[in-house]
């Protein structure tokens, strides 16, 4: 059996016990797993310390692929492994050393030896591409915990945060419940279900009105993302009515109960959205525009307007007009990839709407600004501050993939298949002016979008336009 071995080392400007407990806590895995790598925990038996083991499963083209680990060699503050007990590697040990260099820093180094299945053959036909596969991949999470751990040294406080979330299970909220646990604060769910609760969640029900009142006292913070996803296929009365009592019925008792709390929290944040502005073509906009014309601006008007109670009670309110979420997992980005890889992608209509755009670990780290770095309140722009027209989203995008962009689709085509939804979403412009949340002190992670599309999908390319 021929082993071979990858390694990535980065140093980190922080304490060995502080990068060793990040991997420790909850939501570590899934902070760690790449937007462009499908993969689940589907079972767990005692803890890391404990040496006990995980099975998760890996998606590889159409296929699932199931792997049993063995945590082994704990030394707190210091090591644990992962040792393959079943799955597709012939053999696999992945070491994670945290090394002391000093009492504010460490360096990280992420060791694997593996051996290929399939002996000599699998050898030299599938070990470059693994390795093409672990520098992609290990370069993406030093990275991310790299970010991460600079974003939640800003809080200062030894108390962990209590946060309760709504639209946990969405992309936004699932990767937010993530980061805020590795940061070792507590978050309980707001859901709907009450078979998929856990101890800590909070059942509510916003079409009957229903939410236990004392169940939402002592929260420091909540955050409020349910909504029905308005690009899900052509616009009709009742899809139009479900998407806006999603918003409003929803928030609306939310801030109502907010209001009537004895210890109230620190702030509302509730996601909003560009379509506010509606098609403001190559104006740039910021909070104070006016509000636009057609069915989302008027569903983002109402949607804030529902948080006033909250406000009038002295609550902090922040209405997060969020940009277009850019993450392989989910949205917008997710259902451009297919054609994109074939080299059937192109650009919309003319291409010269703007795209607002913002990353998904933007959007995390200004909801974690916004919580514990500033006092900002209102409606605040979530954009990144180069928004880009559709037809240089287009060419990033396949430079990103190392593809063709030469397949336009006509406007007229976009309104035959979706109707006014598409009319109203990828056929509009909105240049977003995130000045205000700039000036609180945010610093984008990922303020040009080659740079932000290589990070996401695990590439490399010249963005030059």
């Amino acid at each position: 059996m021929r082993t071979l071995v990858y390694l990535k080392q980065t140093r980190f400007n922080f304490p060995a016990s502080e990068v060793f407990q990040w991997h420790c806590r909850d939501g570590a895995f899934e902070r760690l797993t790449p937007p462009w790598q499908e993969a689940r925990i589907i079972d767990t038996v005692g803890e890391i310390e404990d040496n006990g083991s995980i099975i998760i499963k890996t998606k590889i083209g159409p296929m699932w692929i199931k792997w049993k680990l063995k945590h082994a060699d704990f030394l707190n503050g210091r090591q644990f492994r992962d040792i393959l007990i079943k799955g597709p590697f012939k053999y696999w040990n992945h070491l994670h050393n945290v090394i002391s260099d000093g009492p504010d820093s460490s360096v990280l180094e992420d060791r694997i030896e593996f051996a290929m299945p399939f002996g000599i053959f699998g050898t030299i036909f599938g070990s470059p591409k693994v390795k093409r596969m672990l520098k992609s991949m290990f370069e993406y999470r030093h990275r991310v915990l790299q970010d991460d751990l600079t974003e939640h040294a800003k809080y200062t406080n030894p108390e962990s945060l209590k946060i309760l979330i709504s639209g946990s299970n969405g992309l936004i909220g699932s990767t937010l419940t993530s980061f805020l646990r590795t940061g070792g604060h507590r978050v309980s769910r707001l859901v709907r279900s009450q078979s998929d609760m856990t101890s800590t969640d909070i059942f509510w029900s916003p079409n009957k009105g229903i939410i236990k009142t004392s169940d939402l006292e002592g929260f420091d913070f909540v955050i409020h993302l349910a909504g029905e996803n308005v690009a899900n296929g052509r616009w009709n009365s009742r899809s139009k009515d479900k998407i806006l009592q999603s918003r409003v019925l929803g928030t609306k008792l939310l801030s109502e109960t907010l209001a009537k709390l004895k210890t109230p929290p620190k702030a509302l944040l509730c996601a909003s959205a560009s379509g506010y502005y509606g098609n403001s073509g190559d104006t740039s906009v910021n909070e104070a525009h006016v509000l636009g014309d057609g069915f989302l601006p008027m569903v983002v008007q109402q949607w804030e307007q529902a948080t006033k109670n909250a406000s009038d009670a002295g609550i902090r309110v922040i209405n997060m007009r969020l940009g277009v979420v850019l993450n392989p997992r989910g949205g917008a980005l997710k259902k451009m990839l297919t054609p994109f890889k074939l080299g059937i992608g192109g650009r919309i209509g003319t291409g010269e709407q703007y795209i607002s755009w913002v990353t998904l670990d933007d959007v995390i780290g200004a909801m974690h600004h916004i919580m514990t770095g500033c006092d900002i309140q209102g409606p605040v722009n979530i954009a990144a501050p180069t928004p880009a027209t559709n037809a240089e989203f287009t060419k990033h995008l396949a430079r990103s993939l190392h593809r063709i962009s030469i397949m336009p689709v006509p406007a007229f085509m976009i309104k035959l298949l979706f109707g006014d939804m598409g009319k109203e979403t990828v056929l509009t412009s909105t240049r977003m002016d995130s000045t205000k949340l700039i000036s609180s002190g945010y610093r984008y992670k990922f303020a040009n979008l080659g740079p932000a599309l290589d990070h996401m999908l695990g590439t490399h390319a010249k963005h030059e336009l």
